[in-house]
């Protein structure tokens, strides 16, 4: 996504002039989810809520992960440690994946 968000800038800054930005969080854990053949998208449910904190937390093209996320996948991924978030009700770590 990043490869292709990437080489879509260079055509809209081109063409345009704008440049258009992401910011992306992950997190892991149990959710509710809707049926899709009965017409309900949606998913709720804690780790929902963290992965939008996250989300709203990342700068700009980065992408923030929760801590359950990086025990799964520490061996995949290059992260660096940002600071602790204040998420209300939580206690939550994180990393920026590099």
């Amino acid at each position: 996504m990043r490869g292709g968000l990437e080489q879509l800038n260079r055509e809209l800054e081109r063409e345009w002039g704008v440049h258009l930005h992401t910011r992306t969080g992950v997190n892991t854990g149990d959710v509710v989810a809707g049926d899709p053949s009965a017409g309900q998208s949606f998913v709720s449910g804690d780790a929902v809520n963290v992965a939008a904190r996250l989300e709203q937390a990342a700068p700009p093209d980065e992408i923030l992960i929760g801590a359950d996320t990086l025990r799964l996948i520490r061996d995949a991924v290059k992260v660096e440690a940002v600071e602790p978030l204040s998420v209300k009700g939580k206690r939550t770590g994180s990393r920026r994946s590099a």
